[in-house]
């Protein structure tokens, strides 16, 4: 992992008024207003497809929920638990690069290969690959990852944004599902996420994730409703700061679950959750790097040194390293996207994430180098875009689902072993 970003080569140009108000113009008659164009200055050096590893960063709460009986509620609070994890990193108000046709993203943490996919159980960990698996009528990404503990996790996700005035909505059509060895599956969606006083031309730019996300067993017959609350309305009429609270319910009727006591979840999602009911006294089920960490998330992003201009956690920060070049080309350049050879980072492939020379350009405060790169893969993206085909996922016959509804894409196999 990183421990520091490098410096920018140039200040950070600031979107001017002008360029802001022809944005929100432009998602008005947009396809969808994520084909907007967002303002270079207002983006992050990292793709939806590594932001979407982001929801890993707690999977040891996947390998404690593995540990557990199947259909007990211990499970159900700590996958519950992992379902809120996902957001404590998301507290950064830039936007990530919309992911290109072809563009994977692999991430492994710990472990060796056992087989395709699976780390071994003796090191731990997990490994993750993302792809972007088309771009009509709406962009649309597939992630999986297979974790030491014996889970599987995958996601879907359509990103849909709704503009306003001042606040920008993200509203994603996502499915979440984990599964454990025993058979026992969990599923969930996403809440909506608001950037208010987008544009940063009155006041600080804010962000919040609001809504209900249920998360349901698919053998025990109940679920967790968790509420994400918005600032100001907690239960009981609090005044409320990042706040989530959940309660067991049973998964056909709502009613909340008959077993004695009731079980509940509360705390925030940035911070940790706490339940009510698994025990006589309350049980912590997670708790956050940055709760964990004296000064809190200034603290984690001031330790990766004064360059760290995007506000990243270590999490964050480690998922778009320069990768290794390992041809042994004699290359001049320090850029990993220059070119030597077919093959300069292998097993690395050329579609991976990290390789994408508009992120590494933003990373360095090479402004105009970025904007003319995110140009060009745009440009060949459109090209091919009416007959491309993903790589390593495939569209699963018959299945004609929304989106968020059932995975309308599949893994093929054979990434690990190709790499």
């Amino acid at each position: 992992p990183r421990s520091s970003l490098p410096p920018a080569e140039a200040p950070t140009p600031r979107a001017t008024p002008s360029a802001l108000l022809a944005l929100v113009k432009e998602a008005v008659v947009a396809p969808h207003a994520a084909a907007a164009r967002v303002p270079l200055p207002m983006h992050e050096p990292l793709s939806e497809l590594q932001q979407r590893a982001e929801d890993l960063e707690y999977s040891r709460l996947l390998d404690a929920a593995a540990a557990h009986p199947p259909r007990s509620r211990a499970r159900l609070a700590t996958v519950a638990a992992f379902a809120v994890s996902a957001y404590a990193g998301v507290v950064r108000t830039g936007k990530p690069f919309a992911a290109v046709l072809g563009e994977t993203f692999e991430l492994v943490r710990g472990g060796e290969e056992e087989g395709d996919g699976a780390p071994s159980a003796a090191g731990g960990g997990f490994r993750f690959l993302a792809e972007k698996v088309r771009a009509a009528p709406r962009p649309l990404n597939h992630a999986i990852a297979h974790g030491a503990a014996g889970w599987s996790f995958e996601l879907e996700d359509e990103l849909r944004m709704k503009f306003g005035a001042s606040a920008v909505e993200l509203v994603p059509r996502v499915l979440v599902r984990v599964t454990f060895p025993d058979g026992e599956a969990f599923s969930w969606g996403k809440v909506t996420t608001t950037i208010h006083n987008a544009t940063g031309l009155v006041g600080r730019m804010r962000l919040e994730h609001t809504g209900v996300c249920t998360v349901t067993s698919s053998t025990s017959g109940e679920a967790c409703v968790l509420t994400f609350h918005a600032e100001g309305k907690g239960p009981g009429g609090r005044k409320a700061v990042r706040e989530v609270s959940g309660v067991v319910v049973a998964a056909a009727t709502a009613a909340p679950a008959a077993a004695s006591p009731p079980l509940t979840l509360a705390g925030t999602w940035d911070g940790g959750l706490v339940a009510h009911g698994l025990a006589d006294t309350p049980t912590p089920l997670w708790s956050s790097r940055a709760a964990a960490t004296p000064g809190g998330w200034a603290a984690l992003v001031a330790s990766l040194g004064p360059h760290n201009r995007f506000g990243f956690g270590p999490w964050a920060a480690a998922l778009n390293p320069p990768p290794p070049r390992t041809c042994g080309c004699e290359v001049a350049s320090e850029d990993p996207t220059a070119a030597c050879c077919p093959a300069p980072h292998a097993p690395l492939p050329a579609s991976d994430s990290r390789l994408r020379p508009d992120l590494r350009a933003l990373e360095h405060g090479r402004y105009p180098v970025a904007a003319a790169a995110k140009a060009g893969l745009e440009a060949d993206e459109a090209a091919k875009a009416a007959t491309h085909q993903p790589t390593w996922f495939a569209a699963r016959p018959g299945v004609e689902a929304e989106v968020g509804v059932d995975f309308l894409y599949e893994y093929r196999g054979g990434y690990w072993a190709a790499a």
